[in-house]
């Protein structure tokens, strides 16, 4: 006999069930509407899984079976990539994915990648998010061989190295690629991309190999038998093979350089890792690790050829955190240089919160049409060091937006996000009123100077919908390829309010088709200027300049307002096809 509370228990099953099925059957439309009235519980709403569809062709189509992919989450340390190949179709897909910012290599022997098109969003090419469907083009990669002898005819076993100095299009490359000798001393080095190259002869086997050379100690010998200011440059096409590279190694015992590691605090059995940078190429010409035992922590380099180097030093305890130290530059002219030291330093960590900021008063914003809302997760937290040029460090924030950028060492910082997503731009970085101090002209708000040790917390990072964007072409180009990296773009705020906010400067190079693109711009009024690429002596200056040098900001805006163009950007405009002169 069932009690009056059963049955109690039992209508308030019941009537939760039939609650539960008008709440599923609600028309499509309706359930959206109700997760979607507010912006931030959209935007934070899309946080679950998806797939990554990718396919890999080579020239015409053609699909690649068993091609390498190696997915990883980008901006998380320690993650687990995932590997995989593709079918007999090209094809594979990255299935049940959590909502984060990813990238992809590929590999297939013997060909190289020429391009990445993305069928969810063309300009996304070099980080992924779920729902993106990638098609990798790639075609056969060059190749050099020649043959390497001394004195004593074949060398065997020595390592040779083509080192790409300039892409297809002229612009800097910074890549290595390397095989050994065979027993008649013939060497063959192959998937290189197309571009510029030099090919050295050294004895320096790789860091994780025996030492077991007898050529160890001895300077590089650069094609056809040269040290590298007179090396003759190698031109490598797609598909072709560039035969008869010989090396006459030349046998001499090159300087050493010498020092000691002060590092402040040791862990037992752990070690520092030293590079030894040459300057002229940013080539690391060597690692070497000085272990927590080595009799007066000291190191010394052999064979070291001519020029201008520096020592970079990375040491990490045991928990992840890191000391950081770089030598004095120094000076290698055919004789010893000893007495060097590398302090190391601990490095800062700054943390905060990435955050949608869907009441931005500084422009009307909005979603803008055909974008979805994106998550949290598919931005990620950057900054980037005033002597460490364009390049950005970044990390993935927690659900809540929440994030921590570890190994920052002493300097000038520039906190802002890299987004995924271009309909969104940064429209605030608040630093708790923090303001490094400047003897000339007063920093840009976001810029945020760090010390050894320190821990930065509460930084605030806002992004907002509806940017802007702009491409173009420089007009000259049109007619005729211009020299890779000659030409800078420079985009400035105009109004007065927005003129200290780091994160409305913009700078960009160009190619040989003069072509440059600048995406998730604020919205606002701007000038556009194009000037020939600031140099230092016969050397580019790197990006960078803009943000961190007042001085050099101060000169640029005055060249902007006199020649530039005026552009007011409204949310979500996309200008195409805009034509520049070089002033």
């Amino acid at each position: 006999m069932k009690t009056p509370g059963t049955v109690y228990a039992g209508i308030t099953r019941y009537l939760a069930l039939i609650a539960f099925i008008i709440v599923v059957s609600l028309p499509m439309e309706c359930q959206q509407s109700a997760a979607t009235t507010n912006p931030q519980s959209q935007v934070m709403a899309k946080t679950g899984y998806g797939n990554i569809t990718v396919r890999v062709v080579a020239d015409g189509g053609r699909p690649l079976p068993e091609a390498a992919l190696n997915l990883s989450r980008s901006g998380l340390t320690g993650a687990t990539p995932t590997r995989a190949l593709t079918n007999d179709n090209g094809e594979y897909v990255f299935k049940d994915l959590r909502s984060g910012v990813y990238s992809i290599t590929v590999q297939y022997n013997g060909y190289v990648l020429i391009d990445t098109i993305n069928n969810t969003d063309p300009e996304r090419k070099t980080v992924f998010i779920t729902g993106d469907s990638l098609v990798y083009n790639m075609t056969k990669g060059g190749a050099i061989t020649g043959r390497v002898t001394d004195q004593s005819g074949p060398m065997i076993g020595i390592l040779v190295r083509a080192i790409r100095i300039r892409s297809a299009d002229g612009t800097a490359a910074s890549s290595v690629s390397s095989a050994q000798t065979d027993d008649r001393g013939i060497y063959r080095i192959f998937s290189l991309q197309a571009g510029t190259y030099l090919v050295d002869v050294t004895g320096k086997v790789p860091f994780n190999r025996p030492t077991i050379n007898p050529n160890f100690s001895d300077l590089s010998t650069y094609y056809p038998a040269n040290p590298r200011s007179t090396a003759k440059e190698i031109i490598v096409t797609a598909g072709n093979e560039t035969p008869g590279i010989d090396i006459r190694f030349g046998v001499t015992t090159g300087p050493t350089v010498s020092g000691t590691i002060t590092n402040p605090m040791w862990a037992p059995g752990t070690s520092v890792n030293l590079r030894l940078i040459q300057m002229e190429a940013r080539d690391n010409t060597e690692q070497i690790f000085v272990r927590e035992n080595a009799p007066g922590h000291s190191f010394q380099i052999t064979g070291v050829n001519d020029g201008e180097y520096e020592i970079q030093a990375l040491y990490t305890m045991p928990g992840g955190l890191t000391n950081r130290g770089i030598s004095q530059r120094f000076k290698v002219k055919g004789k010893d240089v000893n007495g060097i030291n590398v302090a190391l330093t601990p490095t800062a960590i700054a943390s905060g919160k990435l955050v949608f900021d869907d009441k931005d008063t500084t422009a009307q914003t909005g979603q803008c049409k055909g974008q979805p809302a994106p998550s949290i997760l598919e931005i990620l937290a950057a900054t980037r060091q005033q002597d460490h040029g364009p390049a950005f460090r970044s990390t993935s924030p927690d659900e809540n937006g929440d994030f921590r950028i570890m190994d920052l060492e002493p300097g000038r910082y520039l906190f802002s996000a890299i987004l995924s997503n271009n309909d969104l731009f940064v429209s605030s970085v608040i630093d708790s009123g923090r303001r490094p101090s400047s003897k000339t002209l007063p920093d840009l708000t976001g810029l945020i100077a760090l010390t050894s040790r320190e821990r930065m917390q509460g930084l605030l990072i806002k992004v907002a919908p509806g940017s802007a964007g702009i491409s173009g072409r420089i007009a000259s180009a049109v007619e005729s390829p211009i020299a890779a990296d000659s030409v800078r773009i420079y985009l400035l705020p105009s109004e007065d309010r927005f003129i200290n906010d780091a994160w409305r400067y913009y700078e960009r190079s160009t190619g040989s088709d003069g072509k440059f693109s600048i995406r998730n711009v604020a919205p606002g009024k701007y000038w556009i200027v194009a000037l020939p690429s600031p140099q230092k002596g016969d050397a580019v200056i790197p990006m960078g300049q803009l943000v961190f040098d007042n001085n050099f900001r101060a000169t640029i805006r005055k060249q902007a307002q006199e020649k530039g163009t005026a552009l007011d950007l409204t949310p979500c405009q996309k200008i195409n096809d805009l034509s520049l002169k070089v002033n």
